[in-house]
This record gives C-alpha cells, structure tokens and sequence, in this order.
C-alpha cells in the first residue's frame, strides 16, 4: 500500500511538471519543487518512517484521493489565492498562474491572470480583477477585500473577500454560471533565513447560478502559501501555491502555483 501511495505521489507531480511545460507557464517553479520532493522521497526511505506516521500519512492521501477521484464536474474554479498582506493606495500587483483540476478520468488546465490593486484610499480594503481561460472554458470577475484584524505579533490577520465571477462552461453559450461569494481566511507571516512566506486557510462559499435555472450552494476549503524566497534574485518577486476541495462534493478539487510581482 505504501508503494503505491509513494507511487500516486510521484505521478501527481510529475503531471504538474510535465503541464508547466506543456502549457509554457513560466518561471519554472514545477521543476524546483519536483527536485525538491524527490530529495525528500528519498530520504523518507533511507531513514524509515514509523508505524504511527506511516498511518496518518495513509490517512491524509486516503482523503485527497477520495476527492480526487469522485465523480463530479470541472467547470472553471475561482482560485482563493490571498492572504492579510494588504496594498496601499496607488500599488499594484499582476499574478499569473496555472490550475490543475482533477475529475475523474481526466485532469483539466487553466491558466489565470489577475491585477490586485489599493483600493482608493481604503487603507483596509484592496481590489482584484481577474480572467481565466483553458480546458474548462472562461471565467472573469473581481473582488474586494478587507482585513478585519491586521497580522501584528501573534495575532494572524484575519479578513474576508467578497466578489462577482461569471463562468463559460467549455466556451459553450448555453452552459454558463453566475457567482457570488463570500469567503473569509486567516492568515500569518513567518520569517526563516530563506525567506518570508504567508501560510493561509479559506473558507470559500458561494451562490451558484447555472443558465439562471439551477441553484448550488459549494463550500469549500482552500489551504496555500505565499513565499518570497531571499535566493531568488529578482525584482519583488513572490510565488504562490494552494490546494482546494469542496466540502460539499459539488465541484472538483484543484491545485495552482504561479507567480506574482508588484509594482
């Protein structure tokens, strides 16, 4: 059993690598991560792991296999992709970023470009805009964000997002969804002596209208990192990963890196 949970982990990120190539996202992050994955793989079966963690191990994949491979649709899923790090009025920052979305016999790629900006001069509240194309169709919509209590010491930040997207489910006209959401999250900054990185869990809800006939009511759970790495000589330059299932089985579970820069 466990050779073939070692096994679905390598296959996993090798697809991720392999999409990044085949889909030109850029900055080559897959390829830093799959070396790094691969390094600990081999550690894991020098050393040996014990019988308890070997459990709880089994557990954690057993879980993201069942969502993994239950079946339900792909339409084009708003990422969370956010933290209490907040823009002041007059800044900006572009991400682009590539989604993996799994269903149950084939895994589908979006790539995603968004501009988050001050919002005016709420020094609490920012801005996003963002339009998303791939195998799954079309998706376009925007956010604002505000952080109820700042990161400050201890204390994570603790914010919500509210927002408007439209889908075009496979570019077909006659499959399209309105949604509304609410989605609140906590996050905290760490600094290390390799770099800074902002941890984060969301609670992404929302209203979805499918042809304005149908009603859905996905809740999901986003967990997911933003890093500045201090190795990496380039001009305010961030990545970001995250990990997403929805807690209520409605639509598939993802998984996105990419990259952000601000000016």
């Amino acid at each position: 059993m466990r050779k073939k949970i070692q096994l679905f982990q390598a296959d996993f990120f090798y697809k991720l690598y392999r999409a990044s190539v085949e889909k030109m996202v850029p900055f080559g992050i897959f390829f830093f991560f799959w070396e790094k994955i691969k390094r600990q793989s081999d550690n894991l079966k020098r050393v040996g792991l014990s019988q308890r963690r070997g459990v709880g191990r089994l557990g954690v994949w057993g879980v993201l296999l069942y969502f993994t491979f239950s079946g339900v649709y792909s339409v084009a899923l708003v990422p969370f992709i956010d933290s209490g790090k907040l823009l002041r009025p007059g800044k900006f920052e572009v991400s682009l970023y590539t989604q993996m979305i799994s269903r149950t016999k084939e895994t589908d790629f979006n790539v995603f470009v968004q501009l988050d900006e001050g919002f005016f001069n709420h020094q609490n509240v920012n801005a996003r805009y963002f339009i998303g194309i791939g195998e799954s169709g079309a998706l376009m919509g925007s956010f604002l964000k505000w952080i109820l209590f700042p990161d400050y010491k201890y204390q994570p930040a603790v914010g919500a997002s509210v927002g408007l997207a439209y889908q075009l489910f496979q570019f077909d006209l006659k499959s399209h969804y309105f949604n509304f959401y609410l989605r609140p999250f906590l996050s905290k900054e760490i600094e290390t002596v390799v770099g800074k990185f902002i941890p984060y869990v969301a609670f992404p809800g929302n209203i979805r209208i499918k042809n304005f006939s149908q009603v859905q009511f996905p809740l999901r759970i986003s967990l997911g990192m933003r890093g500045e790495l201090f190795f990496i000589h380039f001009h305010k330059f961030d990545f970001n990963f995250e990990f997403s299932t929805d807690l209520t089985g409605a639509t598939a579970p993802y998984f996105i890196i990419g990259a952000i820069t601000q000016w």
